[in-house]
């Protein structure tokens, strides 16, 4: 998948406005989209996996609206935090033998190490200010709302970028919270949790470092110049063109505010939910049971593409495989061989009776009886043989006066 992004990167100047348009659109969609999937699932490892699919969504959003130095620059960003991420649910799994996050909680005292390098990397991932995270995704949104500012009709692209990001802040300290805070949900199963050895912990802590913003700014807080990038070209702004730098610079500044604040409300619930449990995580699903189930079974993706596709390819090959076992087999195979045998007697008849005894055989015996009758004038008398001949000369000589 990031190879896609990559892709439309290094294709992006062979890209039309209304071609980018739709990759924006498509990725503000996926953006939003994923990061409601991973709301309610309680796997660790899938939560962070509809992470991705969420970020890339803000990588082509911001490629899309003309941001390809923003999208580009999350992709290696996202890499390092979301690769921190993984590599933490594992050192967790690799201590509990479980991806339930129901049977983690209170692990950041047994799992320091893990716990402070996974806190990092969901702050970068959350778009926290001193965090990568916040450099790229701050980047991609201000041009997303550079966009809607100058255009009011795209105007669900940066709506879909702003409450992604709000999600997005909101599962992963749920996440967190599950995971290393309040009680242990599975006593013996956290008896006899430990912190991972040193080969697993190093990469943590190596890849938590690439998750601070001043690795790739040079500034802690995030706020300073893009040195490893280089400025935006100027060359080919899609939709951004007809924009003044004083819109494009107050976009800036009204996205670096509303980022904050949509992380922090997203942070907020779900310190509200799963740290002080003040709000009801139980209540909340059961009053919203219909959005609840249909965020759990994935938006029935898997139901409609089960009904649409599976049922009527299974459908198609039951009545395949009845037309090859009735009529390919039973008629056209087996049907065919009491014709092949009949067929073959008939020939096999016509070949001894036709074919043998009378073209061959009979042949033979024609070309006998005339050897016999011809071997008659074959007496070996020259007196005969002259008689013959002359005979044969009168006749001829009759033959040519008349004619």
């Amino acid at each position: 998948m990031a190879a896609g992004v990559y892709l439309v990167t290094r294709m992006f100047p062979f890209f039309s406005p209304d071609a980018l348009t739709v990759i924006a659109y498509t990725g503000a969609f996926t953006a939003i989209f994923a990061a409601t999937m991973a709301v309610t699932h309680n796997d660790i490892k899938k939560v962070l996996a509809y992470s991705t699919i969420s970020q890339l969504g803000y990588m082509m959003m911001g490629l899309g609206v003309g941001a390809y130095v923003a999208g580009f620059f999350h992709l290696v960003t996202h890499a390092a935090f979301k690769a921190c991420l993984f590599l933490c649910s594992g050192s967790v799994i690799h201590a509990l033998h479980t991806q339930d996050m129901r049977e983690m909680g209170g692990l950041r005292k047994k799992m320091p190490v893990t716990f402070a390098t996974m806190l990092i990397a969901t702050l970068a991932l959350s778009g926290i200010p001193f965090f990568s995270g916040f450099v790229s995704k701050d980047m991609i949104l201000a041009e997303t709302l550079s966009l809607a500012m100058k255009n009011p009709s795209h105007f669900l692209i940066p709506l879909f970028g702003f409450v992604g990001a709000g999600l997005t802040a909101f599962y992963m300290f749920r996440l967190i919270f599950m995971t290393f805070y309040g009680t242990p949900k599975d006593v013996k199963k956290f008896d006899h949790a430990h912190e991972s050895p040193w080969v697993m912990t190093l990469p943590l802590i190596v890849l938590s470092l690439c998750s601070l913003a001043i690795f790739f700014t040079g500034s802690p807080l995030g706020l300073g110049e893009l040195e490893l990038f280089g400025e935006k070209s100027q060359w080919f702004k899609h939709l951004l063109e007809t924009n003044s730098l004083e819109t494009h610079s107050s976009a800036h500044t009204y996205a670096l505010f509303l980022s904050l604040a949509v992380a922090g409300l997203g942070i907020f619930f779900a310190t509200l939910i799963y740290y002080k449990q003040t709000l009801s995580a139980e209540k909340i699903s059961e009053k919203f049971s219909s959005i609840y189930k249909t965020l759990t079974h994935l938006y029935w993706v898997d139901e409609l593409y089960e009904w649409a596709v599976i049922n009527n390819l299974l459908r198609l090959n039951n009545f395949l495989a009845n037309f090859d076992n009735r009529v390919i087999d039973q008629v056209l195979v087996d049907g065919w061989a009491p014709i092949t045998v009949k067929t073959s007697r008939g020939s096999g008849d016509f070949d001894n009776r036709v074919i043998d005894q009378t073209l061959v055989d009979g042949t033979g015996k024609v070309v006998q009886a005339s050897g016999r009758e011809v071997r008659k004038i074959q007496t070996g008398k020259i007196q005969q043989y002259l008689l013959i001949g002359l005979g044969a000369v009168c006749g001829i000589l009759i033959l040519l006066i008349f004619l």
